[in-house]
């Protein structure tokens, strides 16, 4: 109960930018319930929030170790990768986040971006149809859609 009220509030305090409270909180949760997948994942937020990438990617990894089908440890670590050029590693942490949630369009999204930039033209199309099938009004997509078509048509001989 101790680790509940902890995380609540350091769950809060994170939402609404109250740093210094989300670490306090959060920390106190750590301390009661460090084998718990949300207090970690919450720490991994905490941490990106905060600008420390590698200690938000080892939050969510052991978030992983606690609940291999945490979507949001997956979503995110995908996010660091994105941002670590890391292509083929993004794709694969949003592929695992998708499986999780097939309906999730942003997701796709995601994985065809990823895909995109490692030039794998043909599965980022096939990813990018699909989120455009389950968000039609969705912008960005439609421009990644565009972005790959190009792509597609300036690599064929």
């Amino acid at each position: 109960l101790w680790a509940l009220d902890a995380y609540n509030a350091g769950w809060q305090a994170l939402q609404s930018n109250n740093l210094p409270l989300a670490e306090k909180k959060l920390n106190v949760a750590y301390a009661y319930a460090p084998e718990n997948a949300e207090v970690n994942f919450a720490l991994g937020n905490l941490r990106l929030t905060q600008g420390n990438s590698p200690a938000a990617e080892s939050y969510y990894l052991a978030t992983l170790r606690l609940d291999s089908n945490h979507e949001g440890a997956y979503n995110n670590l995908g996010i660091l990768a994105l941002e670590e050029k890391r292509w083929s590693r993004a794709a694969n942490f949003f592929a695992r986040a998708v499986q999780q949630d097939p309906r999730d369009a942003k997701t796709y999204y995601l994985i065809a971006q990823a895909q995109f930039n490692a030039h794998d033209f043909q599965n980022a199309s096939v990813a990018i149809a699909r989120a455009i099938k389950l968000n039609p009004a969705e912008p960005q997509f439609h421009v990644l859609s565009k972005e790959i078509r190009r792509a597609q048509t300036t690599e064929s001989p």
